[in-house]
């Protein structure tokens, strides 16, 4: 039976050992003797053990172990590195810290300080050598990036470490030299031979691509306009290791910095604006011997129509014209508007003296009128019928009492007052009872009242005008036509409301109906205006000894205040 373990030997005697939170069945891939006497010990899964003056110590993940199994350990300048699976670290007092540049390197499989103080590695990428002098820089305390050299197989490396078993993957030879072990072979470099490549590559830029239309380079060229993608193909000629060279490349009055391409050889633009742009591009050897001159090429955009300075221009002055003649109109607007108020505040004064002129007419003039008429009979019956005269003046009193309350009434309700609380059908009916009161018994002719459709409520308005119109043409018919019939006819029709009063007086002048009033006399006007501030049309026909007709129409919309209904509505209701 073969049995696995650790072992030391002590007073001549092999002992086992046993580690504190390690199973027996696990041994170290790698064990280091340090120089105070301390020994190290690295295992799987991130951890390491350390034994001094017979004292254990477990470091794991928690103490910041991130480099997952141990694989190397080794003194580098007096403090102890570990290399393993993910990279290397170094141990700084009870933590363990990443060292800048190197953190990233790969599988660590080796690591060995030479005797002339430079660092090299054996890693999963490929060896990589550290000089001494990047060694004793601050950067090695500090987060500066070490430099360092990188060799795999453009070098001649035979491969990459795999680190399959704990030995040893890079060494120093008596002669200087360091040997790699990769994929079982083993190579070997000479630090002390110069091998660095001296020769600067040369730059050439190959042509230009501006939306899949290929350009062969030239020292200016002129793209489309409105240009969308650009892609600017280079290379170097660098013959010791062409896949090595870095390249460099930047777009004046576009990129603010160079821009770090690596080893790819293109470069890409998108949107250009109109305009003139230098593309500079630089590349560095193998060995970063850069060639700071590099290659140039002018480029020019030219721009579409609304693109220029002066179509930019043009708008700019047609929009502060546009802003200019927007503002004169709306100045010019509001004085319109201020003429058109004080304009339209004179016309309502207008109006209103003429209203008022027109009710004083319809109401106190009126009445005076008849209260003239009804004096005038009175003197007619004395001396010699007093009883008869005292009724009359009984009877002109009232009506001057009536006329005077008719001039208060208009005078207060000069914003076109209903004229009472009744309908105007109801109105109407008694107005040719209130006009025969204002005349001889003898000479009253017969008044009428007609009503077709059915009644609906009018609007106060209508209600008021309506009434004053008929009672305006009633009114001439009783004093002045000698009529024997007067009629009033009010339809209330669907589409149309209309009044028309007729008599078969003597009829109206024609002079006096061409001019449309009688000299001194304001009734034809006064209905007429009544009828158009309604919006509605006042028709007279009138012919000697043929009578007179007033015809008053005002649309239902204005006339009603229950809106019309459609023929639907109207369908509607046959079936509710």
């Amino acid at each position: 039976m073969v049995r696995v373990g650790l072992f030391r030997l002590r007073d001549r005697e092999w002992q086992r050992v046993s580690v504190p939170g390690i199973p027996a069945s696990d041994y170290p891939f790698v064990i280091c003797a340090d120089a105070d006497g301390s020994v190290w010990l690295g295992y799987s899964q991130g951890r390491l053990a350390s034994l001094n003056s017979d004292t254990w110590r477990l470091y794991t993940e928690k103490d910041g172990i991130n480099i997952g199994a141990v694989q190397v350990i080794s003194r580098i300048n007096d403090q102890l590195w570990i290399g393993g699976e993910r990279g290397l670290q170094r141990v700084h007092g009870d933590h363990f810290e990443s060292i800048p540049g190197l953190s990233a390197v790969g599988n660590v499989t080796g690591l060995l300080q030479a005797k002339d103080g430079d660092l090299w590695l054996n890693t999963s990428i490929g060896g990589m050598h550290v000089a001494r002098q990047e060694l004793a820089r601050p950067a090695v305390a500090s987060a500066e990036t070490l430099a360092y050299e990188k060799f795999d197989t453009l070098d001649g490396m035979p491969g990459e470490s795999r680190g399959l078993r704990p030995m040893p993957t890079v060494l120093e030879g008596d002669d200087g030299r360091i040997w790699f072990e990769a994929d079982d072979r083993f190579s070997s470099i000479d630090p002390g031979e110069d091998f660095k490549n001296t020769i600067a590559p040369d730059v050439i830029i190959g042509g230009v691509t501006d939306d899949a239309r290929r350009r062969e380079p030239a020292a200016s060229l002129m793209l489309f306009p409105n240009v969308r993608n650009v892609a600017i193909d280079y290379t170097a000629t660098s013959l010791s290791i062409p896949a090595r060279v870095r390249f460099k490349y930047r777009l004046e009055n576009f990129d603010d910095s160079w821009q770090d391409a690596g080893s790819r050889r293109t470069a890409y633009y998108n949107n250009l604006p109109p305009g003139s742009y230098v593309f500079h591009v630089i590349a560095a050897n193998d060995d970063g011997v850069w060639n700071s001159r590099g290659s140039a090429i002018s480029l020019t955009v030219p721009p579409l129509f609304y693109q220029t300075l002066s179509f930019r221009i043009a708008v700019f002055t047609l929009v502060i014209l546009l802003l200019a003649v927007l503002f004169f109109v709306r100045i010019r607007q509001v004085t319109v508007r201020e003429r058109k108020r004080l304009e339209q505040r004179m016309e309502d004064r207008l109006d209103e003296r003429t209203r008022i002129a027109r009710e004083l007419h319809d109401s106190l003039l009126q009445g005076f009128q008849g209260l003239m008429f009804r004096l005038q009979a009175v003197r007619q019956l004395l001396p010699g019928r007093a009883g008869d005269a005292a009724k009359s003046l009984e009877s002109a009193l009232q009506l001057g009492d009536q006329a005077i309350v008719e001039g208060r009434d208009a005078v207060e309700n000069l914003r076109a007052a209903p004229f009472d609380d009744r309908d105007l059908a109801t109105s109407l009916e008694t107005l040719g009872a209130e006009l025969g009161a204002e005349i001889e018994h003898r000479s009253e002719p017969r008044y009428g009242l007609v009503i077709e459709g059915r009644r609906r409520q009018l609007t106060p308005a209508v209600r008021n005008e309506g009434y004053r119109i008929v009672r305006e043409a009633a009114r001439n018919a009783y004093r002045h036509a000698h009529a024997q019939h007067i009629e009033t006819e009010v339809t209330f029709g669907d589409a149309m409301f209309s009044i028309r009063v007729r008599d078969d007086g003597v009829g109206i002048d024609p002079q006096t109906l061409a001019r449309g009033r009688r000299p001194g006399h304001w009734g034809l006007p006064g209905m007429r205006e009544r009828s158009e501030s309604l919006g509605g049309q006042l028709h007279v026909w009138s012919e000697s000894n043929a009578g007179t007709e007033v015809d008053l129409r005002i649309p239902a919309e204005i006339a009603y205040l229950e809106p019309r209904r459609s023929w639907f509505g109207r369908i509607k209701n046959l079936f509710t």
